[in-house]
C-alpha cells in the first residue's frame, strides 16, 4: 500500500521479487497485482539469496532508475518523489535513511543515508537504496556469492571506483523493521 500511494506524479512499476517465500507473500501479492498494473510478481525462487532476487527483479523491470527496499519495511509517502528528485539531479546512485523500529512500532533509532567503512567511499543499505539501470548493467549487478550481508557494500564500491556518482538522500526515508531474533 505504501508503494502504490507515493506522492509522485510520474509513472513507475512495482516489481516483487519473490526469493521463494513460504508464508504467503505471493499471494497478497497477487491481490495487489488483480488491482493494479503497476505491479508485478517475479519468481526468483531458483537459487536462494537477496541478491538473486535483487538481479531477477531489476532485469523484469522497464525502468531506467531502479529503486529497492524490502518487503518487510515501508516507504514513507515522498520516498519515490525525493529518490528522482536526486537522480534528476544527476546522481547514479542514491541512498536513503532507515528509520528502525521494532514489529511493535518502537522506535530504535536511524541508520544511513550511507556507510563508510575501511575508505571514505560511501555505501547504502539494501534495503534503502537506488541506481541507474546503467550502473547495474555496468557493475554486473549484485554478487550472488553474498548471501547474509555486505552485498550493498560490494555493489556500491564497485559503482564508486567504476566512476558512477553517490548522492544521500536523507529524506527519502523507510521504516526498517529490526527483528527479535536470529535466524
Amino acid at each position: 500500500n505504501a508503494l502504490l500511494s507515493q506522492e509522485f506524479d510520474g509513472p513507475y512499476e512495482v516489481i516483487v521479487s519473490d526469493n521463494g517465500s513460504s508464508d504467503g507473500t505471493i499471494d497478497v501479492v497477487k491481490q495487489f497485482v488483480e488491482k493494479d498494473s503497476r505491479v508485478r510478481a517475479v519468481n526468483a525462487g531458483q537459487k536462494p539469496g537477496v541478491n538473486y532476487a535483487r538481479n531477477a527483479g531489476v532485469l523484469e523491470s522497464a525502468g531506467e532508475r531502479i529503486l529497492l527496499c524490502d518487503g518487510d519495511d515501508e516507504v514513507f509517502p515522498n520516498w519515490l518523489f525525493e529518490m528522482n528528485a536526486a537522480f534528476d539531479a544527476g546522481a547514479d546512485c542514491v541512498g536513503g535513511t532507515c528509520i528502525l523500529t521494532r514489529p511493535t512500532g518502537e522506535y530504535l533509532g536511524v541508520l544511513g543515508p550511507s556507510f563508510h567503512y575501511t575508505w571514505d567511499v560511501p555505501a547504502a543499505a539494501g534495503a534503502n537504496c537506488g541506481f541507474t539501470r546503467r550502473v547495474f548493467d555496468s557493475i554486473g549487478g549484485f554478487d550472488t556469492s553474498y548471501l547474509v550481508g555486505g552485498d550493498d557494500f560490494d555493489f556500491f564500491w564497485r559503482a564508486h571506483f567504476t566512476g558512477f556518482r553517490y548522492v544521500e538522500v536523507r529524506e527519502a526515508k523507510i521504516r526498517y523493521a529490526v527483528r527479535t531474533h536470529f535466524r
